[in-house]
This record gives structure tokens, C-alpha cells and sequence, in this order.
């Protein structure tokens, strides 16, 4: 059994930030709910590496994504997704991002991890590129939009889920 890479806190990460901004790397950052791990989430991490010479992951926490997702999600637990994010060979450090999802909050994120750019997928670009751009923008971060190969969001994987099998798996009534 292979040893498990660590899960970082901020304030760990902060300092390697500052390690590496020293000897000049570039660092990047993406993150998300990344609840029922997909070959898009895989692509985006993949492209997202290929990028910079760090890549930081920020995994939103099981309140943050209740927040803004709903009581019945996420479907995989934080600590499982960490995991599976974590081991990832192309991701470099992962985090639970558990911080407002507001500007001041991400600005604050960007601005301590020295972040030199931002990565996100095209399907989230239209929902959040002004918002996230003002932000990046204002602590000198780029922002980069990326093509994700077979993007289905997992939202419309739980609904086909449902569609296909609920039938199947209804309860059958009991005739005396």
C-alpha cells in the first residue's frame, strides 16, 4: 500500500507559496466540489498542471457545497474527495476550501498563495469570469479559461442516473 500525499492546511500552503515564489515558480490554483470524481474533473486537473509549476487544488467543503448545492449534496464525503484530488500525480497540494464565496474572501485566497493564475473550466466561465476575473485582477492574477474535454456537469450525471433507474428501483407494493 502506497503512503497517502499529505492534505495541507492554508496556513501551510501560504508558506510554501512563499518558498516557491522565491525560486520563481509559477503557481496555480483551481478548485471545486469535484463530488463524483468524472474524466472532466481529471482533464481540468491535467490541463490546470500543464500550466504552471505548482498546481494547488482547493476542494470546496460538504457545507460550502450544501450552501450552494443543496441539502442532499455532496454525494462522496470531503475527506474522500480530498483523497481522491490529493493523489492525483498532477496535483501538487490540495486543500479543503472552506472560505466564504465571496470576493473579499477568494481575494484574500489568491493574494496569500501568490497565486499567479487561476484555472477554470469553460462551463464555469460564463457563471463566474467577471466575478472571479475583478478578483484575480486586483492582487495581479491571471485568470485562464480552459476547454474540458466531455464536460458533463455531475448535477446532469445524478439526473441521468435517476432517469435511467428510478423505475428499477422502486419499491414494490405488498399484496396480501
Amino acid at each position: 500500500m502506497s503512503k497517502s500525499k499529505p492534505i495541507f492546511s492554508l496556513e501551510s500552503l501560504y508558506k510554501i507559496c512563499y518558498d516557491l515564489k522565491k525560486y520563481g515558480k509559477r503557481i496555480g490554483l483551481t478548485h471545486g466540489a469535484f463530488d463524483l470524481f468524472h474524466h472532466a474533473h481529471l482533464d481540468l486537473l491535467q490541463k490546470s498542471a500543464s500550466m504552471c509549476d505548482f498546481l494547488i487544488v482547493g476542494v470546496d467543503s460538504d457545507i460550502s457545497i450544501q450552501h450552494y448545492k443543496g441539502c442532499k449534496r455532496p454525494i462522496v464525503k470531503e475527506e474522500h474527495r480530498m483523497e481522491i484530488i490529493s493523489e492525483l500525480n498532477c496535483v501538487d497540494a490540495a486543500f479543503v476550501k472552506n472560505i466564504p464565496h465571496d470576493s473579499i474572501s477568494h481575494t484574500e485566497l489568491y493574494k496569500n498563495l501568490l497565486v499567479d493564475q487561476i484555472i477554470i473550466g469553460t462551463r464555469f466561465a460564463d457563471r463566474y469570469k467577471r466575478e472571479i476575473y475583478e478578483e484575480a485582477n486586483s492582487v495581479g492574477t491571471r485568470l485562464i479559461e480552459i476547454k474540458v474535454e466531455d464536460d458533463p456537469s455531475t448535477t446532469a450525471m445524478i439526473n441521468q442516473i435517476v432517469d435511467k433507474y428510478s423505475e428499477e428501483y422502486l419499491p414494490v407494493e405488498k399484496t396480501n
